[in-house]
């Protein structure tokens, strides 16, 4: 499975993969990555401008993954204006919820909804 690229080098497929890490203001994405990515944690909460990623390599049974997480600014409204763009390319993503705030746990299928609908879109556009 290849997602953004491949490319072979030495016997072995090396992949680059994008992943959108996506939910509503404040339920821990940045932290989620930053914790995956390099084990680390901050205290203090600083909201996310725009976007940011971080790249992760991963060996999966000989193979090396050059996985991108790409974190989204969080807003509390669905998927709008710029983030669309963010969607290109996105081999999947993760749609994130905190359990102590009901409505972000509501909002998870409408994420999924749109994020399903920009990167179905993209995904299209690449393919013809």
């Amino acid at each position: 499975f290849c997602g953004v690229s491949c490319t072979k080098r030495r016997g072995r497929i090396d992949s680059m993969l994008k992943l959108l890490v996506i939910g509503n203001t404040n339920v821990g994405k940045t932290q989620f990555i930053n914790r995956f990515v390099s084990n680390k944690f901050q205290e203090e909460y600083k909201p996310t401008i725009c976007c940011d990623f971080a790249i992760k390599i991963l060996d999966i049974d000989g193979n090396e993954i050059r996985l991108q997480m790409w974190d989204l600014q969080g807003q509390d409204r669905v998927i709008t204006g710029i983030n669309k763009l963010f969607c290109k390319g996105a081999s999947g993503a993760l749609v994130l919820a905190d359990i102590t705030d009901i409505s972000s746990i509501e909002n998870t299928a409408n994420w999924k909804t749109k994020v399903n609908e920009y990167v179905v879109q993209y995904q299209s556009e690449f393919q013809q």
